[in-house]
């Protein structure tokens, strides 16, 4: 049997060296007619993609929470909470005092991760900031606080309480331990605000998706086009073109949706040209919350096909339906 090509890195392998590519990672859902690719992902890339990049997306994005929410995981013991954090929505002190997640036995908490509290000047409260944001020189320091407030050190150890004073110390802000800081005590319930960085791995990530879905619904001829080259080196080695390859905001899919109500918390994933059809186009919304637009082929220099397609992913009936438009779903057989 000849050798085959993968889509992604270019290689000619044989039959073997390929495996199941599932379009939208397992971690979002099992469906029973899930979309795969065969033979068309090597193993290399595929062990590739779920080390580096789904793993890291699954438990560290705004759709690792929803992941939560819909009790498509019940633990977050290994999520790193770099690119997905929270604060505490509540006033006075500790507004803003930033939290990690925690499950146990089905019962979720918060709880206050390491971070010093910079006084405010203009107003009561403090400015919070955690140990990798102060080891992180792209994290600006506010320069308005009151130096002659007291600065508040939550650490869980004395090890962890020299760290963050050390690191205050390279910021150039001078501290003197006066006692030490009791953690507070926050209640029962509280509300919390969850906020997320979507970086170039998380949009790595939903760009593989994307197209893996175009492979899908065509050919592995068709997606080995140099034309799908930016897209191909974006996803498996993080080389960036000049122009926006990925960019994501809360303008919804469907057009009978808004910003506020949506119709359907299932997965969305389309293919398009754009209107002049010189460009293919992809949007995907996990949970159908935040909508990603992908470029996959900028300028496409073959020959027009017809690929405009859309599927919905059904996550309560674990179904995957076509859609007939952006405005209406197809209804699944009952």
């Amino acid at each position: 049997m000849p050798d085959l090509t993968c889509i992604y890195c270019r290689e000619e392998i044989s039959s073997d060296g390929f495996n199941t590519e599932h379009v939208i990672s397992r971690s979002f859902g099992t469906f029973e007619n899930n979309l795969t690719l065969t033979d068309m992902v090597c193993r290399t890339c595929n062990q590739f993609f779920g080390d580096n990049l789904e793993v890291v997306f699954a438990r560290d994005s705004l759709e690792a929470y929803d992941r939560l929410q819909h009790g498509q995981t019940t633990s977050v013991e290994n999520w790193p909470h770099d690119r997905l954090t929270f604060t505490a929505a509540v006033d006075g002190e500790w507004s803003g005092l930033r939290l990690r997640l925690d499950v146990s036995n089905g019962i979720r908490t918060v709880q206050p991760v390491a971070q010093v509290g910079l006084p405010k000047v203009a107003e009561a409260g403090w400015t919070y900031l955690t140990e990798s944001e102060l080891a992180d020189p792209a994290v600006v320091i506010p320069t308005d606080y009151d130096r002659q407030g007291q600065i508040r050190i939550l650490a869980p150890s004395d090890e962890m309480q020299d760290r963050l004073v050390s690191l205050l110390s390279e910021r150039g802000i001078s501290f003197q331990l006066q006692g030490n800081f009791e953690l507070p005590q926050l209640g029962d319930e509280i509300e919390i605000y969850v906020n997320t960085m979507i970086d170039p791995l998380a949009k790595r990530c939903i760009a593989k998706m994307v197209f893996n879905y175009l492979a899908y619904m065509t050919d592995r001829e068709f997606v080995l086009k140099p034309d799908f080259d930016p897209i191909r080196a974006y996803v498996r080695y993080g080389v960036a073109p000049e122009y926006l390859l990925v960019d994501a905001d809360d303008t919804p899919i469907l057009a009978d949706d808004s910003r506020t109500l949506r119709q359907t918390d299932g997965h969305i994933v389309t293919i398009n040209w754009t209107s002049d059809n010189n460009h293919i186009v992809g949007q995907i919304s996990l949970f159908n919350r935040v909508t990603y637009r992908i470029s996959l082929a900028r300028n496409y220099s073959g020959l027009w096909r017809p690929i405009r397609n859309g599927h919905h992913f059904d996550l309560e009936a674990r179904m995957i339906s076509p859609m007939a438009a952006t405005s209406l779903l197809v209804p699944r057989a009952q």
